[in-house]
């Protein structure tokens, strides 16, 4: 009685939404009143960490009662551990870091905290301090402080530079550039010892492994959908085309010179847009005629996609080559490549079914022609320091990957409430036989899309934590990108709960993207934060959301209306 009560599958379900809601409110907290009241009302309180202690205790539980290591099943079982060991690393770092700030200036040393009564066992000598400048502008880019570290108890004095991205670590305590006097002749550093780190990296480690095994273990969610659906129409030249991949990239660092003359010539990505957009849409009704040739028409259709996706990413990594650098706070470069994982997105699902590579080429033709239109930002801008870390460029092309996922599976849990909504016979609506799949493959694109925006979040972590000395922070866009997380999760296990399971979750995969457009588009819009380099603070509220909303609520009811007739269909 108390387990179904306190740690059921149901209660675990109701604190995510819970969760959730709770971490909603406070960002609208912050917006309205400040971060401070954020904190002070929500994130910092006994009983939103006692939310996330219940939840971790209902993982383990449910874990123990239902025995699932018998059934081989290791992704779920290992997965209450990880989020156990990353969970008890938090509230390590919740009540047991010392924080501080150490002021400098130059020519003298200091060991003492200014706003706290705390010594460190070693001091610091600032030699020189310098601010670096953006080009024609007198805004900083860069302050660098060369010190001595002092340490007459392990007999050590050696200097060491840190500025951003470039910390040091020394006796367990890690400092930080944090800002500087306004004569510019001093220094102020951020110092932090954390001993929750190594166990938070080590529960990020473990959750890796989790998402690995989800991914090729036999057992795992991903692989089961795909015997689910059985035996694959398509071919195995998905998996030629990734390994294709390694071959062009090196080749194009190779040959970067002549590929960047012909990119600039030909201006290949906007001439894709269109080719993206309108060849899904001429074999949608070529697929429509009967003609002798249809299967073969099919064939051409796949090359053709290949062929463009190919030059697609010939034509991303050549100008990441001659730019020298991926600026992922230019809005152009985020929608090239969220166009380009689209397209990804739609080919990898496309095993059994083409419907999943039209959606991706028709959603990353949509994005290229947005994309080159005069009002999105292409030309290149400096680079701010804050985004020159090998662990920014993994954490965001991660992410925008996981977006192309959720963007193709949205799009077809949309075209299968389309064809739910009205009422034709099942005889006379042959794409009824289709849905059964296509929402499979829907639920196999989300799996994946969460996995890697998982994956992009502890990437996301490593490297606020090696910038600003916390890999978590409640910054707007890192709550909003943990609400997408769990609202993904949510959906993907209401199975457990809810009969007719398959209508349902193609009804609440808008929501969920919808918390995805909010993380990728909405923060940057009405917070501000850390994450919103993208400039459109202040920009008009868009509303074509109350008719997106019309729209999705007017479908759901029709194609409720009109479910019972068609639940074998989701069987």
């Amino acid at each position: 009685m108390i387990r179904k009560l306190f740690f059921s599958i149901h209660t675990m379900l109701v604190l995510v939404m819970g969760l959730i809601v709770s971490i909603v409110i406070a960002t609208l907290l912050e917006r309205t009143y400040g971060s401070s009241a954020a904190r002070v009302l929500v994130y910092n309180t006994r009983w939103f960490e006692f939310l996330w202690i219940w939840f971790s205790v209902a993982l383990l539980v449910n874990l123990i009662y239902s025995k699932l290591w018998q059934r081989k099943k290791w992704d779920v079982v290992l997965f209450p551990f990880a989020f156990f060991v990353i969970l008890s690393g938090v509230i390590l770092t919740r009540h047991f870091t010392i924080d501080g700030y150490l002021a400098l200036r130059e020519g003298e040393s200091s060991n003492q905290f200014v706003d706290k009564p705390f010594q460190l066992p070693f001091s610091l000598h600032l030699s020189d301090f310098r601010i670096e400048r953006y080009e024609n502008s007198e805004e900083p880019s860069q302050f660098i402080s060369n010190l001595v570290i002092k340490d007459p108890e392990h007999n050590i004095e050696k200097p060491y530079s840190i500025y951003m991205n470039h910390i040091l670590k020394y006796r367990g305590y890690r400092f930080y550039q944090y800002s500087f006097d306004e004569d510019e002749k001093g220094s102020i550093l951020f110092v932090s010892r954390d001993s929750g780190i190594p166990v938070a990296y080590a529960g990020f480690l473990l959750l890796i492994g989790v998402i690995a095994l989800a991914f090729f273990h036999p057992k795992g969610r991903i692989r089961e959908i795909e015997t689910d659906i059985g035996k694959s129409e398509g071919s195995r030249f998905n998996v030629i085309l990734l390994c294709i991949m390694g071959v062009i990239f090196l080749g194009s660092l190779a040959f970067h010179l002549k590929i960047e003359e012909f990119y600039n010539h030909f201006r290949i990505l906007p001439w894709l847009g269109k080719w993206f957009v309108f060849l899904p849409l001429i074999f949608l009704i070529m697929s429509l005629i009967r003609f002798t040739f249809k299967d073969r028409f099919k064939k051409i259709f796949q090359w053709a996609i290949w062929f463009g996706f190919l030059i697609f990413t010939i034509g991303v990594i050549t100008r990441w080559v001659f730019m020298d650098y991926t600026n992922w706070s230019m809005k152009y470069e985020c929608m090239v490549f969220a166009g380009w994982a689209s397209l990804l997105a739609g080919i990898v699902l496309s095993r059994h079914s083409r419907l999943p590579m039209i959606c991706g080429s028709i959603l990353s033709g949509i994005v290229l022609i947005v994309s080159h239109m005069p009002s999105i930002y292409v030309t290149g801008s400096s680079l701010p320091p804050v985004l020159r870390s090998r662990w920014f460029i993994l954490h965001v092309s991660t992410a925008i990957a996981s977006y192309g996922f959720f963007a193709v599976g949205t799009t077809m849990a949309f075209l299968n409430l389309l064809t739910l909504a009205f009422p034709i016979s099942r005889e006379k609506n042959h794409l009824l036989c289709k849905l059964s799949i296509w929402s499979k493959i829907i639920e196999q694109g989300f799996w994946i899309g969460l996995l890697l925006l998982t994956i992009g979040s502890i990437l996301g972590a490593i490297w606020a934590n090696e910038t600003w000395g916390r890999y978590w922070g409640w910054d707007p866009k890192e709550s909003w990108s943990l609400i997408v997380i769990l609202s993904y999760a949510l959906v993907l296990n209401l199975r457990f709960i809810i009969s007719n399971w398959r209508y349902w979750f193609n009804i609440l995969a808008f929501p969920a993207f919808g918390t995805m457009l909010m993380t990728y588009f909405g923060v940057n819009m009405f917070f501000s934060g850390m994450h919103t380099y993208g400039g459109e603070r202040g920009a008009p509220f868009p509303f074509m959301v109350f008719w997106i909303l019309g729209i999705w609520i007017a479908l759901s009811l029709l194609a409720y209306r009109n479910r019972k007739r068609f639940e074998k269909v989701y069987s």
